[in-house]
């Protein structure tokens, strides 16, 4: 996996890096890394594939796109540091919306 990379300073961004699951509606939308930073405003976000896992494309988002909001209607976007524990949420979060009968503590 290629290693993140910033254009911000020379100070590290405290999001590159950062595994990530974002939601749209309430419902789980992409799954990936923060593998850059462009002038503090754009994130170039590595995606996955949910089938395999393997990596897909890039993209550009915006980064007060993955800011929370109280009225995001289920938009927003999850951030781990760790891969483990991501891929744990994003094993169980899938799981769960598959299947409204398993119960999960948020």
């Amino acid at each position: 996996m290629p290693k993140p990379t910033t254009q911000t300073s020379d100070s590290e961004h405290p999001l590159l890096g950062l595994f990530f699951l974002t939601y749209a509606e309430g419902k789980m939308q992409w799954q990936g890394r923060v593998q850059g930073i462009i002038r503090d405003e754009l994130l170039l976000v590595q995606l996955f594939s949910w089938m395999a896992g393997e990596p897909t494309n890039l993209c550009l988002v915006s980064i007060a796109d993955t800011v929370y909001k109280t009225d995001n209607k289920g938009n927003h976007w999850d951030f781990y540091a760790d891969p483990e524990i991501w891929k744990f949420y994003a094993e169980t979060k899938t799981e769960t919306l598959a299947n409204p009968a398993i119960k999960t503590r948020a």
